[in-house]
This record gives C-alpha cells, sequence and structure tokens, in this order.
C-alpha cells in the first residue's frame, strides 16, 4: 500500500493517531514515525454522520395522546433523510418518516422500552433512542375507562333512572288517588246534607198532619 491513504469513518467516532497507524497496520503496513503518520493524517477523510438529539424520553397515558418528540437535526446526512424506527411502537403510536417524530395516542400501558431510531440518506446512517413509557388510561391524561368499568357505569345509571321514574309514577297516581278520594269525601258530604234535609221534611210534613187530627 501507498500513500496517501484515505480512511473512512461512520458515526461520531473520534480519529487518534493510535487508530490512524492501527487502520494502516490492519492494512499491511506499520507507519510508527511521524512523517509517515503526517502523511497518512494529510489524507484521511472523515465522513461521520449524527442526529440529534441522540436520547430522548416520552411518556404518556393510554387512551390520551402523547406529546410528540422533539424533531432531529441531522449532520452529515444529505437530504432526502429516511427515518425508521426499532422495535415496531406501541398500537396507536408512529413515526414520520421526513423528521422522525413520534407521535399519536397509544391504546394499552407499556412499561419503558428503548427504541433505535435510525436516519439514513441512502449511502450513510445514524442512529438515536427514545425511551417510551406508557401508563394506565385515565392518569390524568383523559384514558377511556376499560369496557367492564363502562358497562357498570351504565348499569349504574340505568338502575337510577329506573328508580326515579318508578317513584315519579307512584307520587303521580297517589297524587290522582289522593285527588279522587278528595272528591268522593265532597260527594259524601254533599249526601249526607240531602239525607238531614230529607229527615228534617219528613219530621215537618209528619208534625203538620198530627196537628190536623
Amino acid at each position: 500500500m501507498t500513500v496517501p491513504v484515505t480512511f473512512t469513518t461512520e458515526g461520531a467516532k473520534a480519529l487518534t493517531s493510535a487508530s490512524l497507524i492501527a487502520g494502516a497496520t490492519n492494512r499491511g503496513n506499520i507507519y510508527n514515525n511521524t512523517a509517515d503518520f503526517n502523511k497518512v493524517a494529510a489524507n484521511v477523510t472523515v465522513s461521520s454522520a449524527i442526529i440529534s438529539p441522540a436520547t430522548q424520553n416520552l411518556s404518556g397515558n393510554a387512551g390520551a395522546a402523547i406529546t410528540p418528540t422533539t424533531p432531529f437535526t441531522p449532520q452529515g446526512l444529505t437530504a432526502p433523510i429516511t427515518y425508521s424506527i426499532s422495535p415496531a411502537l406501541p398500537d396507536g403510536l408512529s413515526i414520520n418518516p421526513q423528521s422522525g417524530v413520534v407521535s399519536g395516542t397509544p391504546k394499552n400501558q407499556q412499561d419503558a422500552l428503548t427504541y433505535t431510531i435510525t436516519a439514513s440518506d441512502g449511502s450513510k446512517s445514524a442512529t438515536a433512542q427514545v425511551t417510551i413509557t406508557i401508563a394506565a388510561g385515565g392518569g390524568g391524561g383523559g384514558g377511556l375507562p376499560d369496557t367492564g368499568t363502562s358497562l357498570a357505569i351504565v348499569g349504574a345509571t340505568l338502575g337510577t333512572a329506573m328508580l326515579l321514574y318508578i317513584f315519579a309514577l307512584f307520587i303521580f297516581r297517589g297524587r290522582r288517588q289522593l285527588g279522587f278520594l278528595a272528591v268522593n269525601d265532597q260527594v259524601s258530604a254533599r249526601m249526607a246534607q240531602l239525607d238531614a234535609m230529607l229527615t228534617r221534611m219528613e219530621d215537618n210534613a209528619r208534625r203538620r198532619r198530627n196537628r190536623r187530627r
């Protein structure tokens, strides 16, 4: 191998004299003096690719929209850049392939799990990590209750409504019945008055007959 030699690094890897000499050694030549090292270093091409932020934490509640992750800033990558994630995101979450932003409304609870996001321009790539934690629904995020809880709420509501209806019906009919009884009492009082009047009329007629005799 002859000088100049070109080394290419992927990712944010630091180049030192040791790494350069090791690289040359792997190719069958040992550069162990300053002159040879300078010849190699002068012809090193650094091609590093990174995306920042390198790590992010994402948390939320099942059934509630989460706050999206921060968009990534790529360095050393050429547009167009495509983002992907591994392993697969929880149900309800998705990644924007153009920005790498993770967003959505998770459906289920999940303990903390770290995902790897990869940005690629077709020839170079860089990675970052996102840790996602999903708490159970209802933890301040407006999560939806589970099916059992929903049925219990509906049943209790219907039961209360039925009791109120029966109570109202009882009161309504009771008032009507009381009104009917009141009318009957009035009729009875009038009948008693008529009976007393007829009795007096009969007594008067009897007394008149007795006087004529």
